[in-house]
């Protein structure tokens, strides 16, 4: 067991590092840069899901089927998502995001169990793939793709459905998918090299001081990050506080205690204390609004918003029993997400600041 984690480390260390040297390598050829941005999105959460492998290896964490069947489903959908944007850019068809509606079937999967409902989300994901592959068969400058394409998806749910039937472990069935899935996005990306598909716009600017933007970007983002961080730490106290109140329970307050604020309350019973813990979601759902109808800047701030928030998680993630593998898989994500955040930041404040001078 510990030799396969292993062995799916390097797969999945090398397919990010692989992504991320052609990203570098991206800012020398401007007609590709945000293309291969899409690969490098693909490639982030398979680094996480590598560093727990590591874990997994080396005893540092208990490896659960469950746990890892959550992780690679929010994986496979965060790679399917972005192939079908990277699709909209080749075909320029919004008729492609229609087939995206098929994952509404997989809420009846709850009925049966947690673990199917997860299998056959995993299962939508590559059918929904497939349908991208087809595409890319049937566009002259991507079969090669195309068919690798189909065949990934056909032997990752060709897997799934013997991880679902015969209750086998998913993470030697993924070892092969990830193969796959390396040879088919890396013949994708050198096919969209060799037709590129022009995404951005020329834009000539004077001559600027670079020190001057570099520090008012720098400066803009730490005043805005401290005040979201306080701000996302007010808030999910305030959702524990809400709720609380909402069922009457006693000696309700915030306290503010060795480093940090937290809520404190007594009340009935030991299930409504749990409810509670559910008011740390409260800066999600401002963010999910922020991100619908706000502009551009307060949906970078409700990118930052939701990272905090998956970091300041820890205690409730703890007090609901949530093992420690999705708890480490929670960080990380949040971790990434804010990175990504401040990298948007700091691009809306230079172009900002461009278009000023």
């Amino acid at each position: 067991m510990e030799i396969l984690f292993l062995i799916n480390f390097i797969v999945l260390l090398s397919l990010f590092l692989y992504f991320l040297i052609n990203l570098i390598k991206s800012y020398k050829l401007k007609h590709t840069e945000n293309i291969i941005s899409y690969f490098f999105i693909i490639s982030i959460p398979y680094l996480i899901l590598a560093f727990l492998f590591f874990l997994w290896a080396f005893g540092f964490l208990y490896y659960t089927k469950i746990d890892f069947l959550l992780m690679y489903s929010i994986i496979i959908f965060i790679q399917t998502i972005s192939l079908f944007l990277l699709s909209f850019i080749i075909f320029k068809n919004k008729s492609l995001f229609y087939p995206l509606f098929i994952y509404l079937i997989t809420i009846f999967s709850l009925f049966y169990s947690y673990s199917y409902f997860l299998n056959f989300f995993l299962i939508i994901s590559f059918i929904l793939m497939f349908i991208i592959a087809i595409n890319l068969k049937l566009k002259n400058n991507f079969k090669s793709s195309g068919s690798l394409g189909m065949i990934y998806c056909i032997i990752s749910i060709i897997f799934q459905f013997l991880i679902l039937f015969l209750r086998l472990e998913p993470y030697i069935f993924s070892l092969i998918s990830e193969l796959l899935l390396f040879v088919f996005l890396s013949i994708f990306l050198n096919e969209l090299k060799s037709n590129p598909i022009r995404t951005y716009k020329t834009i000539k600017t004077k001559k600027k001081s670079y020190f001057k933007l570099f520090f008012k970007s720098f400066l803009f983002i730490i005043i805005i990050a401290n005040i979201l961080f306080i701000g996302t730490i007010g808030i999910h106290e305030l959702g524990h506080f809400t709720l609380s109140r909402i069922y009457s329970c006693e000696n309700v307050k915030i306290i503010f205690e060795g480093g940090s604020p937290y809520t404190e309350a007594l009340c009935k019973n030991s299930s409504i204390q749990r409810i509670l813990l559910l008011g740390g979601f409260l800066p999600f759902i401002i963010a999910l609004f922020l991100f619908i109808f706000g502009g551009k800047l307060l949906k970078d701030i409700s990118i930052l918003m939701t990272g905090f928030n998956l970091i300041v998680l820890y205690d409730d993630f703890v007090g609901l029993g949530i093992s420690n593998n999705l708890i480490i898989f929670s960080i990380l994500i949040g971790i990434i997400v804010l990175v990504i955040g401040i990298m948007l930041l700091a691009k809306s404040s230079v172009n900002e600041y461009i278009e000023i001078i």
